[in-house]
């Protein structure tokens, strides 16, 4: 059986010898459920769990890209899945895992951000609408479009919601027209952390165009900090470079959308948000690597 061997420590003095099963054993979902994905930064996050359940203490931030290095040319790589049957096939089980694996807190606190007079929103990348239920607490008759690549997704969501004000769109927020003026806020949770600069801007931009004067985006996901890294930029180059390696062995020359993590760092998503028009950006939350941005569309 495949071993996973982690070197902890700057001087690399301190190892931990796990099997697939023994991952199995402490985290049978989330294994399951990333087991056919590319293994990156989450995977290592689920060892680097069980490795804490032994109390071994390690300087994180100093060894995570070496370990992440060292992951994908020993143990490989499964070939990349489009957005869409990634998270069609794994639909079931993505409450469960996303509810670990990121908290159930990064969810619920989105709702105290939107502003009080708010009767409008776009959430794209929605999901099975994880964030929906604490914002149907405050505001139970608010209108909300959701976008989503993941018909199986959307499924869920309608099921979870039978009657609440909600319009679904079985589309990517890449191409989707979101239209001038529309909407009071702008909402994305976990979902942009899989795309380039220039992919990102542009789709902030029609997002800036779809708010109404003096209206809000808030952005929850995946994001690299200074809190959490010592050199965040170097982390987010060696993400894109490793895409671009897999998409290269595996032949792929398309500009479809596949399942990778990309994240950028929280200074280069902030400059992305001002580049497209935004202004007063700020980080109101973070915990371990999740990130929430504010940033607010200025009347003219």
């Amino acid at each position: 059986m495949t071993k996973t061997i982690l070197v902890l420590g700057e001087s690399g003095t301190e190892e931990a010898s796990l099997t697939r099963a023994e991952l199995a054993k402490y985290y049978e979902e989330k294994v399951s459920y990333y087991k056919n994905a590319p293994i990156n930064l989450v995977y290592i996050k689920f060892v680097i769990c069980l490795v804490d359940h032994s109390s071994m203490v390690f300087n994180l931030n100093n060894v995570r890209i070496k370990m992440e290095k060292w992951s994908t040319k020993t143990l490989g790589t499964q070939p990349l899945e489009k957005m869409s049957a990634f998270f069609n096939k794994r639909a079931e089980s993505y409450r469960e895992v996303h509810l670990g694996h990121v908290g159930i807190e990064s969810k619920q606190i989105i709702a105290s951000f939107l502003p009080s007079n708010v009767k409008s929103i776009i959430d794209f990348g929605i999901g099975t609408g994880l964030e929906l239920e604490e914002i149907f607490k405050r505001f139970p008759s608010i209108e909300v479009i959701g976008l989503d690549v993941a018909k199986n997704m959307l499924k869920l969501l309608r099921e979870n919601y039978p009657t609440q004000n909600i319009k679904l769109h079985n589309d990517s927020y890449l191409t989707f027209d979101f239209g001038k003026l529309l909407y009071d806020v702008a909402l994305s949770v976990m979902t942009l952390h899989h795309y380039t600069h220039e992919v990102k801007t542009d789709l902030y931009r029609k997002v800036y165009g779809s708010i109404k004067p003096n209206g809000l985006y808030i952005e929850c996901d995946y994001m690299l900090s200074e809190h959490q890294h010592e050199n965040p930029q170097e982390m987010e180059d060696f993400y894109f470079s490793e895409y671009e390696r897999l998409k290269e062995e595996q032949g792929i020359t398309d500009d479809g959308e596949y399942h990778y993590d990309t994240p950028c760092t929280v200074y280069n998503q902030k400059k992305m948000f001002v580049e497209a028009g935004f202004v007063n950006v700020r980080e109101v939350w973070q915990k371990e690597n999740t990130v929430i941005l504010l940033a607010d569309k200025q009347a003219k």
